[in-house]
């Protein structure tokens, strides 16, 4: 129990969340900048973080005001649409596509493909959370944020580890007083990556920090064995066994990136009441990707 928590069933569950503490990235995970791109020196860094961990943060690469201005937009759409975020059924306004639960067929991809923005509403473990489709067309100044998380520099140090990823959707999720979220999971069990900024300051896990186990990207045997299992409550790519001393909950500022190996071990921390998480994400995917979880 000491070495390997089983993350499956709910007590164990709490007792693992209860032994993270969100916390500022270590300056081993940690790559600081200054300006809008990389040096070759902070790609080589990036790309031997993500493949000797799965994960690093990267600091200073966004604009602030940029951000600031998405998320007060955001924030204030979402306000205005309250009404229709409650019912949480399918409606079509001028602006915007209220999906409910998946009524649109095809999966993300058919999300992506709408013309409108799209406004996703999960449900079972991660009922709440909100994901938001075609950023770009709700909010232009997002466009920046694409350039910055799909941008040459970041896939440049992706691509140094995994050549064939390339990027593909950015959506906005939005967690507001989510209190019950999806155990630590694999997303796919081949490599895939996703590129998060924080939109809002996260400063402990009230906020429901991004939660990842380090070095699980490499963890194959374990990988399989959590996609090859089928019990109640288990869900495919649930992780069976989470070794707490490498489970970390990433506290961040606003502009704060995330890069991240989604066929490792991650979760997003439960938020306790009153407290609110926004992020963009960026995921990267090969060309013959489908879609796993």
């Amino acid at each position: 129990m000491e070495d390997h928590l089983d993350s499956t069933y709910g007590d164990i569950d709490e007792l693992l969340l209860y032994k993270m503490a969100a916390v500022p990235p270590s300056e081993e995970l940690l790559v600081e900048v200054s300006g809008d791109d990389l040096s070759e020196e902070n790609k080589i860094k990036i790309a031997n973080l993500i493949e000797d961990h799965g994960v690093c943060v990267v600091r200073g690469l966004a604009d602030p005001h940029v951000v600031r201005s998405v998320n007060l937009k955001i924030d204030r759409f979402i306000d205005d649409n309250k009404d229709i975020a409650v019912r949480g059924k399918f409606t079509e306004t001028e602006n915007a596509i209220f999906d409910g639960t998946s009524q649109i067929e095809g999966g993300n991809k058919g999300k992506a493909l709408q013309p409108k923005p799209v406004i996703h509403f999960r449900g079972e473990k991660d009922n709440g959370l909100i994901d938001i489709f075609n950023i770009e067309r709700l909010v232009p100044e997002a466009l920046q944020l694409r350039h910055v998380l799909g941008g040459d520099s970041i896939k440049a140090a992706i691509n140094r580890v995994f050549p064939d990823q390339r990027p593909t959707n950015l959506n906005i999720y939005v967690n507001k007083s989510i209190q019950e979220t999806r155990g630590f999971h694999y997303d796919s069990s081949t490599p895939i990556i996703k590129v998060f900024m924080y939109l809002t300051d996260v400063e402990s896990v009230d906020d429901g920090p991004y939660c990842y186990v380090l070095g699980s990207h490499g963890n194959e045997e374990e990988r399989r064995r959590s996609y090859r299992a089928k019990f109640v409550p288990k869900k495919k790519g649930d992780t069976l066994y989470v070794d707490p001393k490498k489970a970390f909950a990433f506290a961040g500022k606003a502009g704060d990136i995330i890069i991240s190996c989604q066929h490792g071990a991650h979760r997003g921390y439960p938020q306790k009441e009153n407290h609110e998480r926004m992020v963009a994400t960026m995921i990267y995917r090969p060309y013959s990707f489908e879609d796993e979880a």
